[in-house]
């Protein structure tokens, strides 16, 4: 399956979000998908942790100043932090060393010691990635992590949340997301940057043959697993569980953790895994992921095959980032990833662990109808539009599932419950199904289902539960585009709701089960119960409808007969 994520990795957080289908070389295909940009760098402009609502400038101002500055040593020197309402943090963490000049499309090396005590009260730059009006923001130097740790001492180590953010892997940063709400519960929680685009995943034939394993276009996951491993050499630091770490993402971050979790090199790095929105990612062959970036290194002006990988090192960041296209995915290869995340959870071929994984009831609606606002569809364009995003195999199909008679005649409407559908709730349905086939430890399912999460909130009228919509709730916080952590202003349900799925999640990456003594009870999911857990502020109980609610008997079916595999686009 190969799916774009689009240019909106919004949970609410990110950036404009989640990537599906390929395509990056300029063409058609890019000038079809400019089309519907506006919509999208409206989205852009407003991301940062709870990006949907950065306009809601009335909510909480800013954490106090410091009552004082901790400090702790890792195994590079010491860390002076800052401590605000019980939480300590310390911004800023280099976990690798600055992958520029030469490491440029290289394995991240070890970060360099430094003397004395380093200043940790700054997050550290974004790594690159398009900014307004086509230019490029963020820097190179940028494999920087978060740590928030409660101030107070423990009686034995803290259990740990490492945080992968989303944003299409393209765009984002760990500094968009506050972990002091989850640390005030007890953990330690360490959220992450790595590279993004073309700089961590450029396959090329010049970059596989530096390689000992002749394999290109995972940068992004080595960073990954970089942070992780750092993580599990310091966490004792922060007063953390080595041993005890739960790594958890939305949308490209959802399927960073699932990656990792089908990846043999994270092994032992994290003992539980929570996904949302998106698990199952599209994972290009080392053929496929080399072709691409074969593309680029023409368009950039270094079509050179042999050389292509020195001319792309000289090359400005900004170069790159302009011509890099618009989706992103690690691609396949051993060690890191032998085979596809698909294929590897059919077959039980990961590290075994409990799983929570969900999505929100309207996914598709950030990507449709807050992309094609601009320029709605009329009737008569709507199969067009259905091949353009399911492919011409899969186009009919779809219509028939999906009339529009069904939705009032709205084409908008019926297109993006067609991708909310396919392309995220019954894709992460596949997913807990193969991974309850294939395991004994134990898989628990979520819906979120507050379909006027924040109803107030500017550009959000008619989205329903949207994509990354839930994140806010489960950090009980978001990052305006400031800087600054606010609280999202909640209705009393809300909020109620949003004290439940943070007791939700972190009681299971406390214990591998998301159940305690205040909450309702989440059975785990089975394939013969199909039990989803139903957040909305209304109630929460688990449902037993989502499969066909979703219609995702359909969507598999296509899924496995091969009918919109490689075809699948959010872009416009």
């Amino acid at each position: 399956m190969r799916h774009r994520r689009a240019l909106v990795d919004a949970d609410p957080a990110e950036r404009p979000h989640r990537r599906l289908g390929r395509k990056s070389r300029e063409g058609q295909e890019g000038r079809k998908s400019r089309r519907g940009r506006k919509g999208w760098s409206r989205l852009r402009a407003a991301a940062a942790a709870g990006a949907l609502v950065t306009a809601v400038l009335g909510a909480a101002p800013a954490p106090a100043a410091a009552a004082h500055a901790p400090v702790v040593t890792v195994e590079q020197g010491g860390l002076r932090g800052i401590e605000q309402h019980g939480v300590e943090r310390f911004l800023g963490v280099p976990y690798a060393a600055p992958p520029v000049g030469r490491l440029r499309w290289k394995p991240p090396q070890p970060a360099p010691r430094w003397s004395g005590t380093r200043s940790a009260t700054a997050a550290g730059a974004e790594c690159p990635q398009p900014g307004a009006g086509g230019t490029a923001v963020g820097s190179e130097d940028c494999l920087y992590l978060n740590v928030y740790a409660p101030a107070r001492p423990a009686p034995s180590p803290r259990p740990v949340m490492v945080w992968i953010h989303g944003g299409s892997d393209i765009y984002g940063a760990g500094s968009l997301y506050d972990g002091s709400a989850l640390a005030a519960r007890g953990f330690v929680v360490v959220t992450i940057n790595y590279r993004l685009g073309a700089l961590g995943f450029l396959g090329l034939p010049s970059l596989a043959a530096e390689s000992p394993d002749h394999v290109s276009g995972q940068y992004g996951l080595m960073d990954q697993q970089a942070a992780l491993r750092w993580v599990h050499r310091n966490a004792a630091a922060f007063g953390g569980d080595a041993r005890d770490v739960t790594l958890f993402g939305e949308s490209a971050g959802g399927a960073g953790v699932c990656a990792n979790l089908t990846s043999p090199t994270a092994a032992g790095l994290f003992q539980r895994a929570i996904a949302q929105s998106v698990c199952i990612d599209p994972t290009p062959s080392q053929r496929a992921a080399q072709e691409q970036g074969t593309r680029i290194a023409h368009d950039i002006g270094c079509g050179t095959a042999k050389n292509a990988a020195a001319c792309l090192r000289r090359m400005p960041v900004a170069a790159v980032v302009h011509y890099q296209g618009e989706e992103w995915h690690a691609a396949q290869g051993a060690p890191l990833l032998p085979l596809p995340i698909d294929d590897a959870l059919r077959e039980g071929r990961y590290n075994h662990m409990p799983v929570l994984a969900g999505a929100t009831h309207d996914e598709g609606t950030t990507f449709i109808i807050q992309g094609y606002q601009d320029n709605p569809l009329r009737p008569q364009e709507y199969l067009p539009a259905l091949v353009h995003h399911f492919g011409p195999n899969a186009a009919k199909a779809v219509m028939r599932h999906y009339p529009l008679s069904a939705y009032g005649g709205d084409p908008d409407r019926a297109l993006s419950t067609a991708v909310g559908d396919g392309m995220f709730s019954c894709a992460v349905h596949r997913a807990n199904t193969y991974l309850q086939r294939t395991q004994s430890q134990p898989v628990y399912a979520y819906e979120f289902n507050d379909r006027r999460p924040l109803p107030y909130a500017p550009g959000q009228g008619g989205l329903g539960a949207f994509h990354g919509s839930e994140v806010m709730y489960v950090f009980q916080s978001y990052v305006d585009p400031f800087g600054r952590t606010r609280r999202p202003p909640f209705t009393p349900a809300q909020q109620a709701l949003s004290d439940t799925m943070a007791r939700y999640w972190t009681q299971f990456a406390r214990a591998g089960d998301p159940n305690g003594p205040r909450d309702p009870y989440w059975p785990p999911f089975t394939e013969r119960s199909q039990a989803v857990q139903s957040l909305s502020p209304r109630a929460v109980h688990p449902e037993h409808h989502f499969a066909a609610e979703h219609q995702c008997g359909f969507w598999i079916e296509m899924f496995e007969r091969h009918l919109i595999d490689g075809h699948l686009t959010l872009l416009r």
